[in-house]
């Protein structure tokens, strides 16, 4: 493959990242953390901490997000840090640390998940569903290879 093609790529994909459509509210909130708040308030819907053993496991967050377990350690600490999630220690299973929203984090999702809605429809209008069909087929393509790669590097081919 040549150099200059690879490069373009990777560079491609660090500005995707770098864009971030971070958040135009007080709390900062990004794209990653807004997708787990929305995993967990899906999983855990209008229950105040140490009310209910329906809390999300941080494991389950670590599979659905497609991320590593330090990752979803890191960005759990900064959305416990400003309040927005509690964790505690799974009644069933005292090995296990579960998460739920806070009526803080609650707020915010909801601010959020609109203000988030809004950015991906105006891009979307812009970018063309079409493309946007051809985007995600081509991603899960590229993702599938990876995949496979790993797999073979594992050898669990």
């Amino acid at each position: 493959m040549d150099a200059s093609l690879r490069r373009q790529f990777l560079d491609a994909l660090f500005r995707i990242k770098r864009a971030d459509i971070s958040m135009p509210l007080s709390s900062g909130i990004n794209i990653s953390e807004l997708v787990a708040l929305s995993h967990i308030f899906g999983k855990h819907i209008f229950e105040r901490c140490g009310t209910s053993n329906d809390h999300v496991n941080i494991s389950d967050l670590h599979h659905s997000l497609h991320v590593s377990r330090p990752a979803v350690s890191q960005m759990l600490g900064s959305l416990e840090k400003r309040g927005l999630i509690c964790r505690e220690i799974d009644s069933a299973d005292r090995r296990k640390i579960t998460v739920a929203l806070t009526e803080d984090g609650k707020e915010i999702l909801h601010k959020a998940e609109g203000a988030h809605q809004q950015a991906f429809e105006d891009v979307i209008h812009q970018f063309g569903e079409e493309n946007l069909r051809e985007l995600i087929r081509l991603l899960n393509r590229l993702a599938d290879l990876y995949e496979e790669k790993k797999n073979e590097r594992m050898g669990r081919a």
